[in-house]
């Protein structure tokens, strides 16, 4: 996830997977940036729901964004995380958000997925102040 504000004279970048959006990381980085109608957001590349089969416990820990759950055969869930950063962007204020709708579950080619592939690799997203 990046974040600027339209001025470009603030940025910064959270890693938002479902542990620190249930702890409240995109809402803290927000807060701290100021004023929330003056934030940009980018939803960078991210396991998307096709590929992200999890349980209970990370449903349970979302309990007001039922529409990112999807059961499926296997009694479990497919997680929408995009879904999920997009609402905690909206509650936190900010409504210009761009989602780069990559998965790093289905692009190989580009994306280390340890989900995947059972192995991690590194990638990152970058910004910066010009």
């Amino acid at each position: 996830m990046l974040i600027c504000n339209r001025a470009g004279t603030m940025v910064a970048a959270a890693h938002a997977g479902w542990r620190g959006l249930a702890a409240g990381v995109l809402t803290e980085t927000a807060r701290a940036l100021g004023e929330p109608g003056e934030l940009m957001a980018w939803i960078g590349p991210c396991i998307r729901q096709k590929y992200y089969e999890v349980g209970d416990d990370v449903r349970d820990s979302f309990p007001n964004n039922e529409e990112a759950f999807a059961p499926n055969a296997n009694g479990r869930w497919q997680f929408d995380l995009a879904a999920i950063v997009r609402a905690q962007l909206n509650v936190a204020g900010i409504r210009s958000v761009c989602d780069s709708g990559l998965c790093t579950y289905a692009d190989s080619e580009t994306f280390f997925s340890h989900r995947r592939d059972g192995r991690t690799g590194r990638q990152a997203a970058l910004i910066w102040l010009a």
